[in-house]
């Protein structure tokens, strides 16, 4: 079986979890990353004395990490200053007008997302199981219990995973989890496994629900029936590799 560590994305299998720890050095990785830091401010405020562009407050653009400082020819925010280089009030509306571009994007996409949600819940009405869309893109993520399980569904640049609750805590929901927490990867893959063009609800919650069903129904099986593959689970009752 593998887990997934919600902290750092690793898996892990039983065998991993018995080997102590790997301690690491953290106090002086801490020490050099500040110091790294510490060098690469202070060549920026010395180079930008030399050639300061359009900043006026050298010492925000020498803590500034976006990398437009000190390259007076770079043009990496379009055309606008760097947000190092604003005042408390033009942040302030800068802000403003981010929150009130995001409300009206909201307010285009509420059709499509009233949508996806009708979709959604015809497609889990159908399985017998709850699910949620909490997240539209970027990550794409569907929530919700199969058989009294929970789960989530992430996907992000066409790649996806699939993560069940751990045993000792059915109903504790992956997507959100505290970091650390020691949940089961039941499946991974490609976009092309929950739908192929426009978004497919009824298709992926499908594939979601089958993988589920499938790894919880081959954690129980007997495989009493016989034959090449057990007819319950699916599970190979001769070595595939066997003529």
């Amino acid at each position: 079986m593998q887990y997934a560590s919600l902290g750092n994305r690793s898996t892990m299998t039983d065998d991993d979890a018995q080997q102590p720890p790997v301690s690491e050095p953290e106090d002086a990785a801490t020490v050099h990353g500040d110091q790294g830091r510490a060098a690469r401010v202070a060549e920026r405020r010395a180079l930008l004395e030399m050639m300061p562009g359009d900043a006026h407050d050298l010492d925000a653009a020498a803590e500034c990490e976006c990398g437009c400082h000190p390259r007076p020819g770079s043009d990496v925010h379009d055309g606008q200053r760097c947000v190092c280089q604003l005042t408390k009030d033009e942040r302030a509306q800068r802000w403003a007008n981010a929150r009130a571009s995001l409300a009206d994007v909201r307010e285009s996409l509420a059709p499509v997302v009233a949508q996806h949600r009708a979709a959604l819940a015809a497609a889990a009405e159908r399985l017998g199981v709850e699910a949620t869309e909490v997240g539209l893109f970027a990550p794409w993520v569907i929530v919700g219990t199969v058989d009294g399980r929970a789960f989530s569904m992430r996907e992000r640049w066409e790649a996806y995973e699939i993560l069940l609750a751990p045993d000792d805590d059915p109903l504790l929901t992956p997507w959100g989890a505290p970091q650390g927490t020691k949940v089961i990867l039941v499946a991974s893959g490609t976009i092309d496994d929950l739908y192929i063009g426009a978004p497919d609800y009824d298709r992926a919650l499908t594939s979601i629900v089958a993988a589920i069903r499938s790894f919880l129904r081959r954690r129980t099986c007997t495989h009493d029936l016989g034959g090449r593959y057990c007819p319950r689970c699916g599970t190979a009752l001769i070595d595939p590799a066997l003529r």
